[in-house]
């Protein structure tokens, strides 16, 4: 005799997947949600309490360009005049993104001088989302490009 239950099939208990709390947050892990930074973040601290060196976050200078003059930045303090304010292309921070991910490292924050002065900001923050980093930035709200705004909102974490 078979039932037509969800329960059985073909007149047999159907044995459920066991739910624990480490599948639970595998499973938290592997989505979109907002505690897939977090999950990630847990498990290297993890891993360095365990001795191993894993870093936690990264920190990417994407340009050496700012439109400001602020008194207490340290980078502008730092900064020698005669040296051109420069920026490396895009093919070379994608492949620093790339890398970066490679390692596992869940955060990268991408800074500089004003990362919204480069025009392809959009497209580095998108990279680094679609291979998975929990991206982050540092800037000053002054530069206007909304492009990198609409990428902004969908690509880095609040």
């Amino acid at each position: 005799m078979t039932c037509g239950c969800p329960e059985t099939r073909g007149g047999q208990l159907a044995r459920r997947p066991e739910v624990t709390p480490l599948s639970n947050a595998l499973q938290l892990l592997r989505s979109n949600s907002g505690w897939r930074t977090p999950a990630r973040l847990a498990g290297r601290v993890a891993q360095q309490r365990l001795g191993r060196n894993v870093p936690l976050f990264a920190s990417v200078f994407v340009t050496k360009r700012c439109n400001v003059r602020c008194d207490g930045c340290v980078y502008y303090e730092l900064q020698d005049d005669a040296v051109p304010r420069s920026q490396e292309d895009t093919a070379t921070v994608t492949t620093i993104l790339d890398r970066l991910g490679a390692g596992g490292v869940p955060v990268v924050s991408l800074i500089g001088g004003e990362p919204f002065l480069r025009e392809d900001l959009g497209r580095l923050l998108r990279h680094g989302r679609g291979i998975g980093l929990s991206m982050t930035m540092v800037r000053n709200c002054m530069v206007p490009n909304d492009e990198a705004v609409a990428a902004a909102e969908t690509c880095c974490d609040q």
